[in-house]
């Protein structure tokens, strides 16, 4: 491979110089890139590690200088790679739902240490357990019976999914 491949940046089949690659981000750190060359770049970042690597490094140059030289604020066009997906609805209420079902979990596990351990002068035999609430639809919460392991009360809290018609 010679030195001039070694220059050349690679993606999706296609190979920018890194002469071109320098006026691309020469252009965006000036302000004076076109739509078209702002995709290149863009692509090219986004599929070549060691683009954005040299792209992050440039800008991060340009930023401080332009501090240095009095500019606090420093706006330079956004990457569509660097845009944020927004989370659907959906998505976020699952991974909300996820949380609040951890902190049940964690809740509850910590009620059931706390009143194993309030309870360790009474036998075994004699606790009460009462049920777990049916919180959820897919879930189902089982709570087993107290035994004893290398002399501590245990229970032994169970989060089995919930079989479904279709299944």
């Amino acid at each position: 491979m010679d030195k001039g491949n070694k220059q050349a940046f690679k993606f999706g089949g296609k190979v920018v110089s890194k002469n071109r690659f320098d006026e691309l981000v020469s252009s965006y750190l000036d302000m004076t890139i076109t739509r078209d060359e702002l995709d290149l770049l863009a692509k090219l970042v986004s599929s070549n590690e060691r683009a954005a690597n040299e792209f992050s490094k440039a800008r991060r140059i340009h930023v401080a200088t332009c501090k240095m030289f009095g500019k606090e604020v420093v706006k330079l066009p956004r990457l569509p790679i660097y845009t944020m997906k927004k989370r659907t609805r959906k998505r976020a209420a699952a991974e909300w739902s996820v949380v609040a079902l951890l902190m049940f979990t964690t809740i509850l596990t910590f009620r059931f240490a706390q009143r194993a351990m309030a309870m360790e002068d009474d036998p075994v035999d004699s606790i009460e357990m009462t049920p777990v609430p049916d919180i959820s639809s897919f879930y189902e919460f089982t709570l087993e019976n107290n035994f004893v392991a290398q002399g501590e009360t245990c229970s032994l809290f169970r989060v089995i999914p919930r079989k479904r018609k279709g299944d």
